[in-house]
């Protein structure tokens, strides 16, 4: 299944007469991780609301390009493991089928952990943690190096 991006969606949000905004039947609504992300440790990501299948995006606070994307989420949590480097800020970005507009959440800082997700080149994020852990089919890394990829990608 495609899903308009997400520049797509927000374009048409506005170009809607106001009331045909936000009709979902449940309030759609992606939560800031509390507490924050320790950096190769795994977080349970949560959300309410909405129609799956969900698309969920990391995003980069500080240029808003995407990080990382699962997409095909069936359930309202993903258990992640936090291959960015601590310091890095961040949030969160979710869509589903029937919504519009994406919920996005407020910003949160990786805190520091044990590096041994991260790549040994750089120091910054490559891969989508050990095999079997947390990363759903059809998740990627967007902006990365070399990443392995489990499942259909769209």
């Amino acid at each position: 299944m495609s899903f308009p991006s997400i520049e797509t969606r927000r374009k048409a949000m506005f170009s809607l007469p106001p009331r045909a905004v936000g009709t979902r039947s449940a309030a759609f609504e992606v939560d800031t991780p509390q507490p924050p992300p320790t950096q190769c440790r795994t977080t349970k990501l949560t959300w309410q609301g909405g129609v799956p299948p969900y698309v969920l995006q990391i995003v980069y606070e500080v240029n808003g390009t995407v990080a990382q994307e699962f997409d095909s989420l069936t359930n309202n949590t993903l258990f992640w493991t936090a291959n960015i480097t601590a310091g890095t800020r961040l949030h969160l970005v979710l869509s589903d089928t029937s919504s519009l507009a994406p919920s996005d959440s407020g910003p949160f800082i990786i805190q520091p952990g044990v590096d041994s997700c991260l790549s040994n080149s750089s120091g910054t994020n490559s891969s989508i943690g050990p095999s079997g852990t947390t990363s759903p089919p059809g998740s990627r890394l967007i902006p990365g190096t070399t990443v392995e990829l489990r499942g259909p990608l769209m």
